[in-house]
Order: C-alpha cells, then sequence, then structure tokens
C-alpha cells in the first residue's frame, strides 16, 4: 500500500460518523434518544450523553452548517496541529460544552432538566475559537458575504451568544449555552493545557525562519509553502520515506489537492535543486518541490 493514502483527516471522520449517526435517525428510524444530553439523566448517572450528544442532530441544516464548519476549520487547524493534538481539543470543547449545558440546564434554568440538547455546536464554537487564535488576520467572508478577519469574527459571536443567552434564557430552540461552553473550554485550553506548546511553536517558527531567510526574497507570498515543503524535503531525502509522521504525509497530500499547478513544468524531476538560484526564482518553484517529494514518496 502506498504510505501516501494511510493517513486519514480526523476532521473528514469525524464528519462521517456525525452522517452516519445523522442517517440512523432519519432513514433507519433509530430512536437514539438516550444518547441526547438530558441534565436530568446525567444527574442520574448517565455520564456517557456529555460525549454522545455531540453525534446528534436535529435537522439536515442542523449538520450541514455543523459539518460545513468542521470540514473547512477544522481541517486548516488539524494541519497546523496534528490529529491526535486536534482530536484531543474538539473531544475536550464539545465536552466541555456539555458540562456547561447540564449545569445551567440543571441547576439554573431547571424546566429543561429533561430537555434533550444534541448536536455539535459546543465543539464547532471550540474550533472556530482555535482559528481565530490560529489565524487571527485570516480574512472570511461572514454569512459568506462580509470580509472579516478572523479574531473579529470570534469576538463577534461571543457577543452574540452572550446577548442571546442574556435576552432569551433557556426559551431559544439554540443552546447558547453550549455554544458559549465551547468557547469557554477553548479558551480555558489555551489559557492553561496549550501554554507550552506555544512556547514550542514560537522556538520553532523562530528557528524555521532563520533558516530560510536566505530564500524570503525568491518568493513572499510562497515563502511559508517553502518552509514546510523544504522540511519535508530534506528529511527524504537525508533519512527516506520511512523518517515522515503522519503529519507530513498530511501536508504532502493536502498541497497535492490544493496546489494544482497552473503552469507548465520543463524540467525534469532530476534537474530540480531547492537551493539552485535558478530554481529559486522560478514561478513553478512550489510546484517543483511537490513534484519532486512526490517522486521520492514513490520510490
Amino acid at each position: 500500500m502506498n504510505r501516501m493514502t494511510k493517513p486519514k483527516s480526523v476532521a473528514t471522520i469525524l464528519v462521517i460518523i456525525n452522517v452516519i449517526v445523522f442517517f440512523m435517525q432519519s432513514f433507519a428510524d433509530l430512536n437514539l434518544t438516550i444518547f441526547a444530553l438530558i441534565p436530568s439523566l446525567v444527574a442520574q448517572g448517565y455520564i456517557f450523553q456529555l460525549f454522545t450528544y455531540m453525534f446528534l442532530h436535529g435537522s439536515f441544516i442542523h449538520i450541514f452548517i455543523n459539518m460545513y464548519i468542521l470540514l473547512i476549520f477544522g481541517t486548516a487547524v488539524e494541519q497546523t496541529w496534528g490529529s491526535k493534538k486536534f482530536l484531543r481539543y474538539y473531544l475536550i470543547t464539545g465536552i466541555g460544552a456539555g458540562i456547561c449545558i447540564f449545569i445551567m440546564n440543571y441547576f439554573v434554568f431547571s424546566d429543561l432538566r429533561m430537555i434533550p440538547t444534541i448536536g455539535a455546536s459546543g465543539a464547532i464554537f471550540g474550533l472556530l475559537l482555535a482559528f481565530g487564535v490560529l489565524f487571527p488576520n485570516n480574512v472570511i467572508l461572514l454569512f459568506f458575504i462580509i470580509p472579516i478577519k478572523a479574531k473579529y469574527m470570534i469576538i463577534l459571536y461571543g457577543m452574540f451568544e452572550i446577548y442571546s443567552l442574556y435576552t432569551r434564557g433557556g426559551t431559544s430552540g439554540i443552546s447558547h449555552v453550549g455554544h458559549l461552553g465551547g468557547l469557554l473550554f477553548g479558551i480555558l485550553y489555551f489559557a492553561f493545557i496549550d501554554k507550552r506548546s506555544r512556547k514550542a511553536s514560537r522556538a520553532i517558527r523562530t528557528k524555521i525562519k532563520n533558516t530560510v531567510s536566505k530564500q524570503a526574497s525568491a518568493n513572499r507570498i510562497k515563502k511559508e509553502d517553502h518552509i514546510k515543503l523544504n522540511i519535508i524535503l530534506n528529511k527524504l531525502e537525508q533519512y527516506g520515506k520511512d523518517s515522515l509522521p503522519d503529519g507530513d504525509y498530511q501536508i504532502v497530500n493536502y498541497y497535492n489537492i490544493m496546489k494544482d499547478s497552473p503552469h507548465e513544468i520543463d524540467c525534469s524531476v532530476s534537474d530540480f535543486n531547492n537551493s539552485d538560484p535558478y530554481c529559486l526564482k522560478c514561478e513553478t518553484y512550489t510546484e517543483c518541490i511537490l513534484r519532486k517529494i512526490n517522486s521520492l514518496l514513490q520510490d
């Protein structure tokens, strides 16, 4: 088996699981209410509901929006963090949102003790926070229309959820408590659990910038792409393809999908040299280094 096809995106797997469960709810006519988050049952020992409620959805539009955000923003976060860290964060924010729902709906909005809550929205809001922290200045389209930086989008969403919870309390059909719970546990994660990782990441970024400073003027727009691919190519040339972790395979798969070349490459694979001044100035540099990596992985 070609190892290029081995790594699986956790974000994609989560989407598939959610879709399968939704199919079971909708078309297989299975009653999965026991897996929803019902505060009174959680208080009686049904702790598993704090986890299982994340995989149930009430309608097509409900699951479509959640899975769309999971796939788009979750993939970017997973590519940055790696699959294990991404999954850990997703579960922490999702279960954390469930804990907030249980506390608020059991002790504050006591008339909601027997009302089930379902959906991955708590974890999704956690992912939106992670994207805003990791890519604060990336511009996205709010409601597919309004351009806004990710960091401001998170602030806007948070303010809206606080306002909605304050004005509507527990009467809304949307779990604003769950949304805020996902944001809260995301903040706690970055403030405490991820503290060491952020320090390490800053050190790694500094080292990488120093290493590639000679190439910075060649193509500033694609510098980040070149850094990632050069590191992978150097590993392949020095230690072989068995030295690559799954995270590197995911990066290569990502660029194979997203970086299709619009240019025609005239040089052969053997002609490419990632330190050659001529190659560094070439407009197909990214495509050439990716082609070189693919050829080494297929040997």
